[in-house]
């Protein structure tokens, strides 16, 4: 799922939920799929993430969470962020 949100493909994201896929499956960094969406600025896939139940505060090993990523990001930040915070982040 982590490469699905990556690269935004929000459908893929809800294919996997629906499968029964976790959402808060961390790689080798802890990073869950949400942090890689939010990284890249992949709002479609940050909604989808957050609709199926993914962790808005999850921490990855160095203790950033998907805002962090998000705040960070060069493109489409700012929708990422906003939706992160409308969300509870």
């Amino acid at each position: 799922m982590h490469d699905a949100a990556a690269m935004g493909d929000a459908r893929a994201v809800a294919r996997r939920l629906e499968r029964g896929e976790h959402p808060d499956q961390g790689d080798f960094l802890s990073q869950t799929p949400l942090h890689h969406a939010a990284a890249r600025g992949k709002t479609s896939a940050v909604v989808a993430l957050l609709d199926g139940g993914a962790n808005a505060d999850a921490r990855d090993v160095n203790g950033r969470t998907p805002l962090h990523c998000a705040a960070a990001c060069a493109r489409g930040r700012l929708e990422c962020v906003r939706t992160l915070l409308r969300r509870g982040a």
